[in-house]
């Protein structure tokens, strides 16, 4: 029969006993060493703070239990052991028996003598525990389980001192643990908060593709009306803004994980500028800016992506045209100073850059001070795009207007280094290729699970000449293909049942001359690769770039 709880615990003796001396020295390296933990996973401060007791307080084993399952009976693994014992890392006991509920319950240390007397399940332990400090470990405002130290030999005799150097570290060591746990918090929370924003952007492209479909059709149906055309205009203004607003979204969110890729490559920044500005055009028209734009008239090259390099010139425009006054005048120009090219957005509207944001947080996008007129998630994407390209920005200030406008600085590429390459748009096989030319794609098989997106697609691609069928889902499309003997068929990815990729390895099989064409709601590199791997020519992203769509069906 075990003995009694009581007849364990010596608690009291601890105050009794003559306290041994400890060398500060090694109480300040031990501190400073779980301090330093902080750089490593979480999992590594407890195995530390276990090494660190055994040498502090002169114990045979020593180690840490969590308490599993909190809200009941629970269980205690040992997460952490040194010394004797450490071949029993990970083994669990069970809550109601466990020395370790003792002090999560209590909340206060004990000393444990011969604990194996009451506590049946330490009796398998070798070598035996003669003597068990147990002490609470605070996580933040919880107990999250013990921290213990053991003398083997019963020659230790734990005291007052060690009851305070285990106390100490035990709260040095689970400071660092709530803060890891903050941390992977953090880190989760910014996990869900990017993958919210890849289905956001995904789930916006089906009606933003049929708002767009259908605004080019009733813009060429009411081409002779001139109220029923700028009304179609104002439309195709916004819905491009909505579009680029939730590429930016994405773009900022890869930024704050660090998942941005970059096409790094010797570019030419004066054509990276005109192929921004260009972007541009439509927010500048919709603001009534007017825009002067000086190039240098040769190639002033720098290392970086011509894509990423080109939003950032729009982006800045953008946002330069959104708060300059009606009327108004935004000058771009590019010129060499030094070892770098500087790219400089001035406009004649005082405070177009400020409340800009200064720190690294893509999202921090509210101006303090002018809530009513926020410099957006374009401007702040733009900075982190300028220093991923190892580049800085800087408001600009005149005398006529401060705080006008900005200045980018980005490093000049090697002199020394030829030719440049710039990749705009994935390119079909030479076999798709030499096709391309032969016939107008006559008969045009849209395949998508969006009825809204299909048929708003059909009837522009009616209008342009084109025969056209609709399929509702992968199933339907695949025997309509098999009827219909399309030219060309577009097919959305994100399907149910067959997704695009499937289909479209099918259509391969049965037809080498088919064209194929995936509109998608996904826009990331790993995404047109896959497509092409899966035998598409080309693959657009909804809303589709409909002059490009255009050209690849003629």
């Amino acid at each position: 029969m075990p003995a009694s709880l009581d007849s364990v615990l010596a608690t009291d003796q601890l105050g009794t006993r003559p306290a041994h001396a400890l060398d500060p020295s090694s109480e300040r390296a031990a501190v400073e060493a779980l301090v330093a933990e902080m750089a490593r996973p979480s999992r590594h401060v407890l195995q530390r703070l276990s090494e660190i007791l055994v040498g502090l307080c002169g114990a045979g084993s020593a180690g840490v239990s969590l308490l599993e399952e909190p809200d009941g009976p629970g269980r205690f693994r040992w997460h952490a052991l040194t010394g004797a014992l450490r071949e029993q890392l990970w083994g669990v006991m069970p809550g109601h028996v466990s020395a370790s509920r003792i002090v999560v319950e209590r909340a206060v240390p004990q000393l444990y003598i011969h604990p194996a007397r009451h506590f049946e399940y330490l009796r398998e332990l070798q070598p035996p525990i003669v003597e068990a400090l147990v002490a609470p470990l605070p996580v933040g405002d919880r107990i999250v389980g013990a921290v213990w130290v053991i003398d083997h030999a019963g020659q230790r005799g734990f005291d007052a001192e060690d009851l305070r150097v285990v106390t100490r570290c035990a709260a040095i060591a689970g400071a660092v643990y709530a803060a890891h746990e903050t941390i992977d918090a953090l880190r989760d929370a910014g996990r869900r908060k990017d993958e919210f924003l890849a289905v956001l952007s995904h789930e916006m492209r089906n009606p933003l593709a049929a708002i767009s479909n259908s605004t080019r059709y009733l813009a060429r149906a009411t081409a002779s009306v001139p109220d029923q055309r700028q009304a179609c205009a104002v439309i195709e203004r916004q819905l491009a803004h909505v579009v680029r607003l939730s590429e930016d979204l994405i773009d900022a969110s890869r930024v704050g994980q660090g998942s941005l890729e970059l096409r790094m490559e010797r570019t030419d920044l004066v054509a990276a500028t005109r192929a921004g500005h260009e972007a541009a055009m439509p927010a500048l028209a919709e603001h009534d800016r007017e825009i002067a734009v000086s190039l240098p008239d040769q190639p002033l090259f720098v290392t970086g992506d011509p894509a990423r390099l080109a939003q950032i010139v729009t982006n800045l425009l953008t946002s330069a045209a959104r708060r300059t006054r009606a009327g108004g005048l935004v000058s771009l120009t590019l010129r060499e100073e030094g070892d770098a090219a500087v790219l400089q957005l001035v406009s004649d509207t005082p405070g177009v850059a400020a409340g800009w944001p200064t720190g690294v947080d893509p999202f921090a996008a509210v101006a303090p001070g002018r809530p009513d007129e926020p410099p957006g998630i374009g401007l702040a994407l733009a900075r982190s795009l300028v220093e991923l390209h190892g580049g800085r920005i800087v408001s600009v200030q005149t005398e006529l207007a401060p705080q006008s406008g900005f200045a980018v600085q980005l490093p000049l590429a090697d002199r020394a280094a030829t030719g440049t390459r710039m990749t705009v748009a994935p390119k079909p096989s030479r076999a798709r290729a030499e096709l391309d030319g032969v016939r107008r794609r006559e008969r045009v098989l849209v395949v998508d699970d969006s009825v809204d997106s299909g048929d708003s697609l059909a009837r522009l691609l009616s209008s342009w000449g084109h025969d056209v069928r609709t399929a509702q889902g992968a199933v339907a499309g695949l025997r309509l293909e098999w009827e219909f003997e399309p030219h060309a068929v577009i097919l959305d990815i994100e399907m149910p049942g067959k997704n695009g990729y499937e289909v479209a390895a099918e259509l391969r099989v049965r037809r080498r001359d088919l064209l194929l064409v995936a509109l998608s709601g996904h826009a990331r590199e790993e995404d047109r690769a896959r497509s092409l791997a899966a035998g598409f020519d080309y693959h657009l992203t909804k809303p589709a770039n409909v002059e490009l769509l255009q050209h690849i069906l003629s």
